[in-house]
């Protein structure tokens, strides 16, 4: 949800003439073209949004659980019946892991964005239609997005197919590299260098669609942020000194005691 807001974010600044404040910007593991969701689209007809429209009305926001619960339905046997048997049926307590208490770190979601995001995306597709989606007053064209775009996908991920993800390149009007890593949607984004086992595909420039693509990709061993990071680095200003921040609370402040 969070590259697919970027990337509306980067077409309102470019339908009002203010592109040049995004030097560069990253897509991971997002839709953009939802023509293909993949096993999601199960949650995600009218009737279900209708339903969710409903609850979520009658206290303003959208809770955390239920917005994992269908994702996690989607591979029951690795999050759900794997931990029934071991914790529930075999008394073990699980290792501790990263990436999971990562994964836990859930926020709650306004009712109205939440629907309307919806609604919008996976039911209409409005972001491959020019001008179909209004945002504040302003109609969004991803083609009209000429910010350095750098657009990964995940080969194993459930939630976004890494070939609808390809798509954004055949989308947006700017340059845009595409990387394929290793993993799943979490793993796949959460993978620092120094994995033995991680790898990723890329090459220079786009092919219409996503194989012809993979067929021209060179694969490398290591991790994807090692490749992003010198394409970023090209497309990145002097380091300069971090702003002053306000006198406030010491991290990570009282907020997360509430």
């Amino acid at each position: 949800m969070g590259g697919t807001l970027t990337a509306i974010g980067l077409a309102v600044l470019a339908a009002r003439g203010e592109a040049e404040r995004v030097g560069c910007a990253a897509l991971l593991n997002t839709l953009v073209d939802f023509a293909e969701p993949g096993e999601i689209s199960a949650f995600t007809d009218e009737a279900a949004i209708k339903r969710i429209e409903r609850r979520v009305q009658r206290r303003g926001y959208m809770d955390p659980a239920e917005i994992s619960g269908p994702f996690t339905l989607m591979k029951g046997n690795d999050l759900i019946w794997r931990y029934v048997v071991s914790n529930w049926l075999m008394g073990k307590r699980p290792e501790p892991f990263d990436i999971l208490a990562w994964n836990a770190d859930d926020v709650r979601l306004p009712a109205a964005m939440h629907v309307q995001y919806l609604r919008a995306c996976y039911l209409q597709n409005l972001l491959t239609k020019p001008g179909a989606l209004v945002v504040d007053g302003t109609p969004v064209d991803v083609a009209k997005i000429g910010t350095p775009l750098y657009v990964l996908g995940a080969r194993d991920d459930h939630i976004v197919p890494w070939r609808s993800a390809y798509r954004t390149t055949q989308l947006a009007g700017g340059g845009a590299r595409f990387t394929l890593t290793s993993g799943g949607h979490i793993a796949g984004l959460v993978n620092p260098p120094g994995k033995a086992k991680a790898r990723y595909w890329t090459q220079v420039g786009s092919a219409p669609d996503a194989d012809g693509w993979l067929a021209g990709a060179e694969e490398r061993q290591g991790s994807w942020w090692d490749d992003w990071a010198v394409w970023a680095a090209e497309r990145s200003g002097e380091l300069t000194a971090p702003p002053e921040l306000p006198a406030g609370e010491a991290a990570p402040g009282s907020y997360v005691r509430c």
